[in-house]
């Protein structure tokens, strides 16, 4: 049976959860007026280095072979 490799999972959320919060960020944007504004910017912002990260670190762990990087021999 395969192990489920944590980094992709962690990376894969990570992703997901700064797609929405850039989603949300951009309705501030969009939808909010002035007094929200750098709101918006700085939760598009986020959600966008969260995606950024999060698809970095989901990459990164697809040529473990399923293994995480911290284990041991």
């Amino acid at each position: 049976m395969a192990r489920i490799n944590r980094t992709f999972v962690v990376g894969a959320i990570a992703a997901v959860l700064g797609f929405h919060t850039s989603l949300l960020g951009g309705a501030l944007l969009l939808l909010g007026g002035q007094r929200v504004l750098f709101f918006g910017v700085l939760t598009t912002g986020t959600g966008v280095l969260f995606v950024g990260g999060g698809l970095w670190r989901a990459v990164g762990a697809w040529g473990t072979g399923g293994s995480d990087a911290d284990d041991g021999p």
